[in-house]
């Protein structure tokens, strides 16, 4: 896991994700939001796979509106438990409110630990950002390998 290399360096100051054991990573992460992970946040998800040409995109997720709320949606466990350890007040609603937030050594056990549970074999590339679509900056964007 990576951050996206981009001219706004977004919230992120700070990424490591590594491996514990086989079916645990830990997650350290430090970032500060200027703005709320509200309505206006949207989630982009796109998945390449490795061939002979090199990267290629394969047609997966449109951009999915409400950030905050789909992930709560689909990772309603996490989720809730990241924002927790990172200080939100109320990890457990949206918005998330600016502020900075930082964890270290999150444990995340398997099959969670794979971040990249998408239905393409071989080598994989998934890139997840996080939009304001009003100012069209990047908050978060992180790149995660697998296969």
């Amino acid at each position: 896991m990576e951050l996206c290399d981009y001219k706004n360096p977004g919230s992120v100051r700070y990424l490591k994700y590594e491996l514990v054991n086989r079916s645990t990573r830990a997650l350290s992460i430090k970032m500060v939001l200027t703005s709320p992970l509200d309505s206006n946040v949207a989630m982009k998800i796109e998945v390449e796979k490795w061939g002979s040409s090199g990267w290629t995109k394969i047609p997966y997720l449109p951009v999915l509106p409400n950030a905050c709320d789909t992930m709560r949606r689909f990772f309603s466990f996490y989720t809730t438990k990241i924002w927790r350890e990172m200080g939100v007040k109320d990890p457990d609603r949206c918005p998330i409110p600016p502020g900075e937030y930082s964890v270290k050594n999150f444990i995340i056990m398997a099959p969670e630990a794979d971040p990249l549970a998408v239905p393409v074999r071989g080598r994989v590339r998934v890139t997840i950002s996080l939009v304001d679509m009003t100012t069209k900056n990047n908050i978060l964007c992180i790149i995660m390998y697998g296969g």
